[in-house]
């Protein structure tokens, strides 16, 4: 036999040979998500990205971080709506994000009047000396799952002040609830850790790939609804109170909260609850089931009870019914729409607050969970309570604010969705729960607290925008779940036809830019000369999102009013318009410091006025320097060094404009004006001349060139 020999490698480098051998997975998996990087697989999903605007950095909201939770094939990710803060803080700032579903999106209004907006502006009059910074991170149809994963990367990253939670109408349905088609995991952790992961591209490229070669395709026989995102989403549509679907995702909701709360605490950042409203008064129940323990007989019984009382009802025999419905609801007390009968029959005879606790039942018991529960009110309100951490009671505010008591379609749009008073109301609560908080500072002056009216106008809504709001309403409430109930809600006609068309064809189309279409309306008032209109409409547009276009727009408004106030000897009142059209070009120009428009608009806007008629030059400089063509500039510059005989500087330019606008006659004949005055009269005729090679008839050129002739002769 042969003998086996023996090792000579010494411990040591076994031990680092072993070591070797374990790293080089990691190394390949490290290196992996390098070169990933490198070819930006996947794109940039963080939360925002940093961009460099007007010379100053910014964090502006991420397009596509939404694709983070919406991946499966077949369904598209929802845009999140532009917000954007500056990337330093300082010590004057205080920032504050909003996260939630659609109703903190401010859905269907622009995010210009969801409450994010409208608070940031109660906090800027009662704070003067603060910088209030309030970022929308409203998203259609998440969850709590997907708030927390974004929570978790602001107090990591963005230096937030204050968190504020407006969340769970889309706990069942919406990305990765238990009931949606978008689902991931029954365990909250395994679905956290999952999103955590995601944060690395070679996990991304595992998702992927296993999404495209197991993953099923949702498509549109499948679905609910195609029409919705709520009908694509939805997989099991029926819920009823309790069962254990019900309880999971129950349990999942208190498990994101408590952990969101948790982390805010670690991070030192506070943070408040809202509880949640909807609409109680006004909502059928989307669906009733009968219970499974009643007999065929009592379910037979039931309904015979129930379209009694609906006879009675009818009939304005509303104590008769309240008693009939009584007994029905002894037959089987989860059938959701007994509750709402009743509800109504009370309310009609002036029990309001026996009203409500059954319209809050009709609620609870319909089994289309596209409203929260009121267990999760209260659940939020256990959690807050424990954590010693406001709770504002949105749902309370609600109710005050709603005749007698039961919120409807007063406030809120359908189901959800509040009117932009909604949101106001909303807005306006927490920045009292805030001050209760003694948050900001530790005592509030309510002194400069403005009119309600005065802050649901800066949402800068046009006729346009709410015209967009009612085709959204319409289109919506044709598709699942609201096919399933009878009555129907009519929309009054805000704007004009042409608004109403503009506003049905872009919601028919799947909307797109409102911005653009606020633009295109306001353009076509003024070419209609209805300029008022048109102010409203490009207010409208700057209001959603700082753009170069809506600030030119505006500013040439206030321009143009300023000369005429000027015509009429106003002094006082033109020069009120000078400093608004002043404002928003120089505004403008912060974050579009190139665009030609708005600087060669400012420097027009010099030249109406003494005071600073010396600026223009620089400015028609700079549009210059961005287009060396730009005649307007020229022009503007050669006007200006005329009238003020600045003559060497003006034959500068006009022999500028002469090279680059050679059919320019003008050019030629200032620059024949120059050298006439300055007795250069041989280069004057020349000119002179030239202009006539093109255009022979041109009297007054040959009238100058007969005085040139005449000056000649004078001096042999």
């Amino acid at each position: 036999m042969t003998k086996q020999k023996s090792s000579n490698l010494s411990p040591l480098a076994k031990v680092i040979s072993i070591l070797v051998m374990i790293a080089i997975p990691f190394v390949i998996l490290i290196l992996t998500e390098v070169g990933l990087r490198i070819f930006d697989y996947g794109g940039n999903l963080d939360l925002f990205v940093l961009e460099q605007i007007g010379g100053k950095k910014y964090y502006v909201l991420n397009k596509n971080f939404t694709r983070r939770y919406f991946f499966k094939k077949g369904i598209e990710a929802p845009s999140p709506r532009s917000q954007i803060f500056s990337a330093e803080k300082d010590s004057s700032t205080y920032r504050i994000f909003c996260l939630g579903g659609s109703s903190t999106l401010g859905t269907p209004y622009p995010p210009n009047a969801a409450f994010p907006a409208m608070l940031q502006h109660i906090l800027s009059s009662l704070h003067p000396d603060k910088k209030f910074e309030v970022v929308n991170c409203g998203v259609t149809a998440i969850t709590t799952h997907s708030v927390l994963d974004m929570g978790r990367e602001i107090l990591s990253h963005y230096q937030p002040d204050l968190l504020v939670v407006y969340s769970g109408h889309n706990e069942f349905y919406g990305v990765f609830g238990q009931a949606s088609r978008l689902f991931l995991f029954d365990n909250q952790t395994f679905i956290q850790t999952f999103l955590k992961l995601q944060r690395f591209r070679f996990f991304r490229l595992l998702r992927n790939l296993y999404i495209n070669i197991f993953g099923e395709r949702i498509v549109r026989e499948d679905v609910i609804d195609p029409g919705t995102l709520m009908g694509t989403v939805a997989r099991e549509a029926e819920i009823p109170l309790g069962n254990d679907l019900y309880l999971k995702t129950e349990e999942h909701y208190q498990q994101n909260i408590e952990v969101l709360v948790q982390l805010a605490k670690k991070n030192q950042t506070d943070i408040i609850l809202c509880n949640l409203v909807s609409n109680l008064r006004d909502l059928t129940p989307f669906k009733s089931l009968h219970s499974k323990i009643i007999s065929a007989q009592a379910t037979e019984k039931m309904d015979e009870l129930l379209n009694e009382a609906k006879q009675l009802k009818k009939d304005n025999e509303f104590e008769k019914a309240i008693k009939i419905l009584n007994e029905a609801m002894n037959l089987d007390p989860s059938y959701a729409e007994v509750h709402f009968l009743l509800g109504k029959c009370l309310e009609r005879v002036g029990h309001y607050e026996h009203a409500k606790k059954q319209f809050k039942s009709a609620k609870d018991f319909d089994v289309i969970r596209f409203r929260a529960p009121s267990s999760f009110n209260r659940l939020l309100k256990q959690i807050a309570d424990a954590n010693n951490i406001p709770l504002i009671n949105i749902e309370s505010a609600f109710n005050e604010n709603s005749p007698d008591g039961i919120v409807g379609n007063n406030l809120i749009l359908e189901h959800i969705h509040p009117n932009n008073i909604g949101y106001f109301l909303m807005a306006k609560t927490i920045a009292k729960g805030m001050a209760d908080a003694h948050l900001v500072n530790q005592t509030w002056d309510w002194s400069g607290l403005k009119p309600d009216s005065v802050y649901i106008a800066m949402s800068k809504l046009s006729p346009l925008s709410y015209e967009v709001v009612n085709a959204g309403m319409r289109q919506l409430t044709s598709h699942w779940p609201f096919t399933l109930r009878v009555e129907k809600r009519d929309y009054q006609q805000v704007g004009d036809e042409l608004a109403e068309k503009l506003a049905k064809e872009f919601v028919a189309r799947g909307g797109g830019n409102l911005i653009q279409l606020h633009l295109n309306l306001g353009t076509e008032y003024l070419a209609q000369q209805e300029f008022d209109k048109a102010l409203t409409e490009f207010e409208a547009a700057l209001a959603i999102e700082p753009n170069c276009e809506a600030y030119n727009q505006i500013g040439l408004y206030y321009a143009q009013k300023t000369e005429w106030a000027a015509n009429d000897r106003d002094t006082r009142r033109a020069l009120s318009y000078y400093q608004k059209a002043k404002s928003y070009f120089t505004d403008g120009l912060t974050f579009c410091p190139e665009h030609l428009s708005l600087l060669y608009n400012l420097g027009l806007l010099y030249t109406l006025t003494k005071m600073e008629r010396q600026k223009g030059p620089e400015v028609f400089e700079k549009v210059l320097k961005i287009d060396p063509n730009h005649r307007g500039a020229l022009q503007q510059l050669i006007k200006f060094y005329l009238i003020n005989k600045n003559f060497e500087q003006a034959e500068i330019y006009l022999k500028k404009g002469i090279d680059l606008h050679p059919k320019e006659t003008d050019f030629y004949l200032n620059l024949a004006m120059i050298y006439l005055n300055n007795r250069k009269l041989d280069q004057a005729e020349k000119v002179l001349n030239e202009i006539l090679e093109a255009k022979p008839e041109n009297e007054e050129v040959q009238n100058l060139l007969k005085e040139v002739h005449l000056q000649k002769s004078h001096n042999k």
